[in-house]
């Protein structure tokens, strides 16, 4: 078979099928027949076939076949599209590897096809526009000032730990939680970038700092939670460069397949925006080495303390004293409270920053 191509099982496709039609395990090369007189001036003929077992190549030569077949011929991207997206999503090799196929595989037979010249010319036209991606920007204009363009961040240019930090930062804002942890900082997390725990429902995140998101991937974080018997309510798959519509329908269908019904696929786009709109610092802290930019607006008293409470959204301050596991740990969330009020540095149990704030000495009415 060909890693490259959508192929179906059928053997008999008709031509405005996208997927290429199974081409059996062999085929014949030669027919060679022997002719033996019968009786009185009777002739009789038996063929021998000379097979080859299929390879890769022949898809190769059917898809281009499909290529220079294709009605309208001004649609052919759309075949060239559906293979793409098929091998981004059941593939863990680079996009570069399909693209360098096209290019050095199909394209030379291609050119050889008599009367093909269009194809060609539509062909390298998507090559281009894959290989060379004109990146996303938004244009302000301002009256009497020169146009601005924003581009899109680049996720990618984030190391893992930090990928995590930033998706753990943002979530961590998204809703009042019960309990929320970020157990991939620590490795050995079983599939759970992320948990956390709000209403009585229970989230997890899965981070994955992929130029393109695979199948295999996504399917092989769900079954360490499977494996590890730890069902979520809520499961989001969170990406920080593209997912293939094909690969976004994929997981979506595996993961309720082993009973996660509610399932997101989160893009690099979809996470760009989504803190935009709803914490646009962190883009200043982990984009433009702003540390606090939580620090830029003044904030009034009651937003302080508002700030300041939200510190004791944590089990320590939650489980009875009886109930408490370990002591060494109890006393480490009452040190870092104690610092977050008088200075205002709010860090994880690892020491990890998580924001700054202002503290305690900044409240200016004397009552509070």
């Amino acid at each position: 078979m060909n890693p490259f191509f959508d192929i179906s099982g059928d053997t008999d496709l008709p031509d405005s099928a996208l997927p290429l039609h199974h081409l059996g395990d062999s085929k014949t090369y030669a027919s060679i027949g022997k002719t033996t007189r019968v009786g009185w001036g009777g002739r009789n003929t038996e063929w021998n076939r000379l097979t080859t077992t299929i390879t890769s190549e022949d898809y190769d030569q059917q898809f281009v076949r499909k290529l220079v077949r294709w009605k309208p011929i001004y649609n052919l991207a759309q075949v060239i599209d559906h293979h793409y997206e098929y091998y981004l999503g059941n593939n863990v090799h680079p996009q570069d590897d399909f693209l360098n196929h096209m290019r050095y595989v199909i394209l030379p037979i291609l050119k050889k096809k008599p009367n093909s010249e269009v194809c060609v010319q539509l062909f390298e036209k998507w090559l281009d526009e894959k290989e060379n991606p004109k990146p996303a920007i938004i244009t302000i204009p301002k009256p009497g000032a020169i146009k601005k363009t924003v581009h899109r961040i680049h996720f990618d240019d984030l190391s893992w730990s930090d990928f995590e930090r930033l998706i753990f930062a943002f979530v961590k804002r998204l809703r009042t939680w019960k309990t929320i942890d970020w157990l991939g900082q620590m490795g050995h997390d079983e599939g759970q970038d992320i948990w956390g725990e709000s209403l009585d429902k229970t989230y997890c995140y899965l981070c994955a700092n992929y130029q393109s998101l695979t199948l295999k991937k996504a399917k092989d974080d769900i079954n360490k939670l499977i494996k590890a018997n730890v069902i979520p309510d809520y499961l989001i798959v969170v990406c920080g460069g593209k997912v293939a519509a094909g690969t976004n329908k994929n997981i979506k269908t595996y993961a309720q397949g082993v009973g996660i019904q509610n399932v997101e696929i989160w893009s690099g786009a979809d996470i760009e925006e989504n803190i935009r709109v709803q914490a646009p610092g962190l883009l200043q802290r982990f984009f433009e080495g702003n540390s606090f930019p939580e620090n830029g607006a003044a904030m009034t008293d009651m937003q302080i303390i508002k700030e300041l409470v939200n510190c004791f959204d944590r089990t320590t301050f939650q489980t009875p004293f009886y109930r408490e596991v370990s002591i060494p740990d109890f006393g480490k969330a009452i040190t870092d409270t104690i610092e977050v009020l008088n200075t205002g540095v709010h860090r994880l149990r690892d020491g990890t920053l998580v924001k700054q704030i202002p503290s305690r000495h900044q409240i200016q009415n004397k009552i509070f």
